[in-house]
């Protein structure tokens, strides 16, 4: 073989190694185009519709490089009852793109205004409603491997919430296996928070208002069901 043919081969086994490579980062490039993104989003809300019995909803998205989100007015509605099971105005967060490949979710900002909320069945055992008009998270961070949530600032104001165990008596098996989970808040400020929460198999009713609340270094162990706090301040609220 002459070293022109030697030449060709190279250039033809380069070539069929850098094809899926530059697919891969076309298709991923494609993904910063807005059309692209409202019609992936698109596709993604009519496949959780199908898989969740839910009439799905997005305005509209938007990606910014590397995983900068925007998602404005997102709606869930129950197509058979024609409720709304949840609906909120905006959600924009900012998630580190490097950390996802070790199992990690490292944020720097999650908001969520004029959010709602009226579901029965979504979660089990766990019904919620209410409404909430500004929940924002600054700088979390998420290990999976080691079920650990660390979160520097948490602000929550002008909510209505209202919490309800639909559990019976009778034995659930899917509570069976144990969590590890363990939540570290380093500050919290609630403003203008109602929450209430009833469980009628104990009996059990309980509702605040809270009209300013601070909360500094919150460590909670979900596996211990216990928590600890190291600085709680309360202003009005009954």
């Amino acid at each position: 073989m002459n070293v022109r043919n030697h030449k060709r081969l190279f250039r033809w086994a380069i070539g069929v190694l850098l094809t899926p490579i530059a697919l891969f980062s076309l298709l991923f490039l494609l993904l910063y185009f807005p059309p692209v993104q409202q019609w992936v989003v698109e596709q993604v809300a009519r496949y959780a519709s199908d898989a969740t019995s839910l009439d799905i909803r997005v305005e509209r998205i938007r990606l910014r490089y590397p995983l900068d989100l925007d998602l404005r007015k997102v709606v869930a509605y129950d197509s058979q009852q024609g409720d709304t099971i949840f609906s909120l105005e905006r959600l924009g967060a900012g998630i580190a793109l490097r950390p996802l490949l070790v199992g990690r979710v490292e944020i720097s900002r999650i908001l969520m205004t004029n959010v709602h909320a009226s579901a029965d069945s979504l979660i089990p055992s766990i019904g919620i409603n209410g409404d909430v008009g500004r929940l924002e998270l600054r700088s979390g961070a998420i290990d999976i491997e080691q079920e650990h949530v660390k979160v520097k600032s948490l602000q929550l104001r002008d909510a209505n919430v209202k919490i309800v165990s639909l559990q019976t008596n009778e034995p659930d098996d899917t509570m069976s296996q144990k969590t590890h989970w363990k939540i570290n808040l380093q500050e919290a400020m609630l403003q203008r928070v109602d929450f209430a929460m009833e469980i009628p198999t104990d009996s059990f009713n309980f509702s605040a208002g809270l009209d300013e609340t601070s909360v500094k270094q919150l460590a909670v162990d979900l596996g211990d069901a216990s928590y600890r706090t190291k600085q709680l301040t309360m202003g009005g609220g009954t």
